[in-house]
């Protein structure tokens, strides 16, 4: 065991004794100190300073793939210092402003218009529920289910251009 002198020539020294009576007596009688034993673990973490970084987010943006992957598209990615990755098919509400036009730019997505806080006291009121509740239902009524999916062509106008789901046909 690892023992430290308190008193006489070798005082504020370590060394090394067995586990023995004597041993036992001189700590008692306060002329060593016995220092406990720490494993490689606990050692390490005593002498080494600890270094808190704080979390940074990075946020970027991968464009859609064409070629072999017909099911790819483009999405905002968030990386943290903590090692997680997040894929956002939409616009995140935490996403700067700059990712955030430049997803609309690549995508052509539009922003999400803003439920009128009167339409939301009436749904609430409607439905039983609390205004969290109905501001969730009117922007998926608004909307969409969550704006993610892709337009449904229904044909092509007489020029070449498509005929998307809920676009009024002019031809």
């Amino acid at each position: 065991m690892k023992i430290r002198f308190l008193s006489g020539p070798r005082s504020g020294e370590t060394d090394h004794a067995p586990n023995t009576q004597e041993t036992q007596l001189l700590a008692k009688a306060g002329i060593i100190e016995i220092i406990p034993w720490k494993n490689y673990h606990e050692r390490l973490a005593s002498e080494t300073p600890q270094v808190v970084v704080p979390p940074t987010v990075e946020w970027g943006i991968r464009g859609a793939e064409r070629g072999l992957n017909s099911y790819s598209q483009t999405v905002i990615i968030k990386r943290t210092s903590l090692g997680e990755t997040t894929f956002f098919s939409s616009v995140p509400p935490d996403c700067p402003k700059e990712i955030a036009n430049q997803f609309r730019a690549l995508t052509g997505d539009e922003p999400v218009a803003e439920v009128p806080k009167t339409f939301l006291g009436k749904l609430a009121a409607a439905v039983g529920c609390t205004k969290d509740g109905a501001a969730a239902v009117a922007q998926a009524a608004f909307v969409g289910d969550s704006n993610q999916h892709a337009k449904v062509c229904q044909g092509y106008k007489k020029d070449g251009t498509p005929i998307y789901l809920g676009d009024p046909v002019n031809q």
